[in-house]
């Protein structure tokens, strides 16, 4: 029973991904779009561990493992950020470009050297381009659109 929707939701996606990962039925287009920015995922044997403990995570928890990056694409994360019980924003520590997707052009630049045209067009390329939202930016969404939540 979680506390909050965003961790609902966060719940909800991991069960989701974990059925994804652990069917054998199950479309590996689909697998790959979901899954694609995560390479190790591709060995099963050593993920399904992880996964299964991140499904039996208590309500106090961390819903994610913190050595795997959080891709702030499209703003992810970042539209409506947690705020701490002073009021200060806080985003996630692990909050990254996917900088190995973008550089196995060749010849291609970090967003630093860049900038963020080159980097949007970059994620275009992938199917990465547009507005994404982490499950803290669809609580925010909702709530400032006066969707009630609980």
């Amino acid at each position: 029973h979680e506390t909050t929707f965003s961790r609902r939701l966060h719940r909800y996606s991991l069960d989701h991904a974990y059925r994804l990962f652990t069917d054998s039925r199950s479309n590996p287009i689909v697998t790959y779009q979901i899954f694609r920015l995560v390479p190790c995922m591709r060995e099963k044997t050593k993920m399904l561990p992880y996964f299964q403990k991140l499904l039996r995570a208590g309500v106090e928890d961390a819903l994610e493992i913190p050595s795997l990056p959080f891709y702030c694409i499209g703003g992810a994360g970042a539209h409506y950020a947690h705020r701490d019980r002073s009021g200060i924003l806080t985003y996630p520590s692990n909050m990254r470009l996917p900088r190995r997707i973008l550089g196995i052009f060749p010849g291609a630049k970090t967003s630093r050297e860049t900038g963020p045209q080159d980097t949007q067009s970059h994620l275009k390329l992938f199917g990465l381009d547009g507005d994404w939202f982490g499950c803290q930016d669809v609580q925010g969404y909702l709530e400032e659109n006066e969707v009630i939540l609980d």
